[in-house]
């Protein structure tokens, strides 16, 4: 899992820069600002973005999501997100069976794996991993979530 203000730092091969200009064209043009929070939105070749505005702290601190189709791209844009992650081979308890057309399955499991994210900064969370973002009680957070279709 990688952090940078940058993503081509980690999104690093060249097919991915379809999806690079994708997301840096969506952020650069403010095109978040036309959709609500909570909301979701296609913004091309099957990536779509989900636009949240929350108080941050985790309601369950044991509830850890994964995803098998598509693999997620947070972007903090303003106030700092803390993500909790896990391995999910490391991963065997599951609270709710895999969900197809949302893409999730949950797991009970406790996470010692922090990241932070902070305003202006990306992080990808490949689908190898379960997790949980806005973890850490940090104030009020606006975030992206970009569903980037696993190739």
């Amino acid at each position: 899992m990688k952090v940078s203000t940058d993503l081509k730092v980690i999104l690093p091969k060249h097919g991915d820069i379809e999806t690079i200009n994708a997301i840096q064209d969506y952020i650069r043009n403010k095109k978040y600002l036309e959709i609500e929070a909570g909301h979701k939105a296609i913004i091309s070749n099957g990536i779509s973005v989900i636009k949240l505005h929350k108080d941050s702290g985790a309601q369950n601190k044991e509830i850890l999501e994964a995803h098998k189709k598509f693999y997620d791209i947070h972007y903090t844009i303003e106030g700092e997100d803390t993500i909790a992650y896990k391995d999910v081979k490391d991963c065997n308890s599951v609270v709710e069976n895999y969900n197809e057309e949302g893409d999730y399955i949950l797991y009970s499991e406790k996470s010692e794996n922090l990241l932070e994210v902070n305003s202006g900064q990306f992080c990808i969370i490949p689908n190898s991993y379960a997790h949980a973002a806005l973890y850490e009680d940090r104030g009020y957070v606006r975030k992206l979530v970009f569903k980037v279709p696993v190739s």
